[in-house]
């Protein structure tokens, strides 16, 4: 606003002082930002579909439908407290910037050391979250099971 507050300034003084001067608005101002239906309802359908996958699955989690994922998401919060107490929101997206830009230049380079050491911690994940698992028997039911729950009956494929 202050810009274009200036650039009207800018015009009538250089107008006052019989100076020649074009309005580096004018080319704005002829613009067309009108939008049409169908260039936003894709948009819009797409993002109430992600924010109805994304309130049922906070949904479940908050309720505790499958308590192990729920248990993993309470702890994922806890942890993130901690590293707001650590450091504040400055700080850390300071530090996000630097890694935005180091960490590709790092993969780059040692691109064979990483996707070895990266395939090893993933798959001790997914053997310490079997491991865990087994410990919560609610969380037992397979992902094909999950779907089968989650698909009403009217959409059944046969």
């Amino acid at each position: 606003v202050l810009g274009g507050v200036g650039c009207k300034v800018y015009v009538h003084m250089m107008g006052f002082l019989k100076k020649p001067c074009k309005d580096p608005l004018a080319q704005v101002a002829l613009m067309d930002f009108s939008c049409t239906e169908e260039c936003i309802l894709p948009s819009i359908q797409s993002l109430v579909s992600f924010y109805n996958c994304a309130s049922s699955q906070l949904r479940s989690l908050i309720l505790g439908e499958d308590l192990y994922a729920s248990v993993k998401f309470g702890l994922a919060l806890y942890l993130l407290t901690i590293l707001g107490s650590i450091f504040n929101a400055i700080t850390l997206l300071s530090i996000s910037w630097v890694l935005a830009f180091l960490l590709p230049k790092i993969y780059e380079d040692n691109q064979d050391c990483v996707d070895e050491y990266w395939g090893k911690l993933v798959d001790q994940y997914h053997a310490l979250d079997a491991k865990l698992a087994t410990f919560c028997p609610i969380s037992a039911v397979t992902g094909a099971d999950k779907k089968a729950e989650v698909v009403p009956e009217g959409e059944k494929e046969e």
